[in-house]
């Protein structure tokens, strides 16, 4: 909602002959979206920012491998009362740059890295309310393993986790868990049949009522109530069931989704709940979200069904000036190859293929087997920019491909809504080069700016992770998401279905 609706409120107000300072804020309050606010971070010394181990307040070089370190860091953000944190994470070694892992290794291109589901259990304890999302990758894990870990992680953190769904491209990746590289457009195949088997598992193995707990008949759990799901698929063949777990607070986790292909726009419309995209411009954004938005409706979902999240790197402090110069003394500690090693592995092409001053034109999209469109993130940017390998490396520098505000809270703040208001996104991962540092900046200067602005929760209204994105009281899956289509139902529940009918 945009400055011209909150001014028809404010006009509506004033007809009826009340301006009072009180009503007046309270009309803007209300016009405004309140943003969603996640920590965008991953376990492992760089996510972006190459070179940042080298800055004195960079301390999860050290701390990222410890509980203290991340519990410290969930409570951080539940102060500023953050709706989640979000792990990305990557399952091989980045080893495409210059055809070795070497300068990876060396630069700590996304290694070493741990598996974040392991560390929310910890986090979730030292938290009431901020939700925990993790990545975890369809084409390295059994359904029925994911299926598992997601429903034990909900009951650990009583409804607060959240996945934020992948497939992987990495060769390294492929090769150390014994599974052939996989086209990109197989990875999403594949991908919508391993969707189809963890929702069986998740909403229609138990009924809601199979514990009865019945000391009189010595009944544990009604068997009647607890089903196969007798799955048949072309990629994982037969899988029978039930599932090993019992029902959690929310059954399926929050779903995330982060593609930006065609198949990736088409997988997020189908199951997405919530839509994570790394976008440079507004307009970028705004597209994204109308192309998912358009695509949804093929499968019976609306605009209300979706939350869109953009990534963006801030760098605050109590003025701009100062807020530069700590951006200066970020880029002073990047690392060239570093981000060169960082990008390749991304893109999945070997960037040492072009001299320091070749565009990136050169590249052809066909090379790309990693995140499409990647040249044209950088020429969305800056359109009659000729990107060469320095610009690119000077760039990604302070943020990674991620989009940058530097600035004061105002000015931050400023960005963040410009952003909201343009684009129809909900919200932000926010991306912090120094760690934990700028999650602290974030938390004590630009919160309560967004605050005082009414773009910021100053409380928590429930308790899961869904209910954080959606609202109190909508703790599961939505009835017209595609779990609940007939593509999914298992035999028995069709079943029941008809003789119901």
């Amino acid at each position: 909602m945009g400055r011209c609706r909150e001014r028809d409120i404010l006009n509506a107000c004033q007809l009826l002959g009340d301006m009072s300072p009180t009503l007046e804020e309270r009309a803007f309050s209300m016009a405004k979206k309140r943003m969603i606010l996640n920590a965008f971070t991953s376990q492992k010394v760089h996510h972006y920012s190459m070179g940042g181990w080298k800055h004195p307040q960079h301390t999860i070089d050290q701390g990222c491998f410890t509980t203290e370190y991340w519990t410290r860091l969930a409570q951080t953000l539940e102060r500023g009362f953050f709706d989640g944190i979000f792990f990305a994470h990557t399952d091989g070694v980045y080893d495409v740059y210059k055809d070795s892992p070497r300068t990876g290794i060396e630069q700590g291109a996304h290694f070493p890295q741990e598996e974040p589901p392991l560390v929310l259990s910890a986090m979730a304890a030292a938290t009431k309310h901020l939700g925990l999302i993790t990545t975890l990758s369809t084409s390295y894990h059994n359904p029925y393993f994911a299926a598992k870990l997601f429903t034990t992680l909900d009951h650990l953190t009583e409804g607060r986790v959240a996945w934020n769904i992948v497939t992987s491209f990495t060769k390294s990746g492929a090769e150390n868990n014994g599974v052939p590289p996989q086209p990109h457009d197989e990875r999403y195949e594949r991908s919508q049949e391993y969707m189809d088997i963890v929702y069986k598992f998740w909403e229609h193995s138990w009924e809601d009522d199979a514990y009865v707990r019945d000391r009189e008949k010595d009944i544990y759990i009604d068997a009647d109530k607890v089903h196969y799901i007798d799955h048949e698929g072309k990629w994982y063949g037969k899988i029978p069931g039930p599932h090993l777990c019992g029902p959690s607070i929310q059954r399926t986790p929050l779903l995330f989704q982060a593609g930006q292909s065609a198949a990736g726009v088409g997988f997020a419309a189908k199951h997405a709940e919530c839509v994570f995209s790394i976008l440079p411009t507004i307009a970028r954004a705004k597209k994204h979200v109308q192309d998912v938005v358009e695509q949804a409706a093929k499968f019976g979902r609306t605009r209300d069904d979706l939350k869109f999240v953009n990534s963006m790197c801030v760098v605050t402090a109590p003025t701009d000036e100062e807020a530069e110069m700590k951006a200066k003394f970020i880029r002073s500690n990047s690392s060239y190859e570093g981000a060169l090693a960082l990008l390749s592995g991304m893109a999945g092409v070997d960037l040492s293929q072009l001299s320091p001053t070749q565009s990136i034109d050169a590249l052809s999209e066909d090379d790309v087997v990693g995140i499409k469109g990647f040249s044209g993130i950088f020429k969305a940017i800056d359109p009659d920019r000729h990107w060469t390998m320095d610009d690119i490396a000077e760039y990604t520098s302070l943020g990674g491909v991620n989009p940058v505000i530097i600035g004061s809270p105002q000015t931050v703040a400023d960005k963040l809504e410009e952003w909201i208001d343009e684009s129809d996104l909900d919200g932000f991962n926010i991306y912090a080069p120094v760690h934990p540092a700028s999650f602290h900046d974030f938390v004590d200067l630009v919160v309560p700016e967004l605050q005082r602005r009414g773009r910021a929760r100053t409380e928590y209204d429930s308790t899961t992770v869904r209910e954080n994105f959606f609202g109190a009281g909508e703790k599961r899956l939505r009835p017209n998401h595609y779990a609940f289509s007939d593509a999914v139902l298992p035999p028995w529940r069709k079943a029941v279905q008809a003789a119901n009918a």
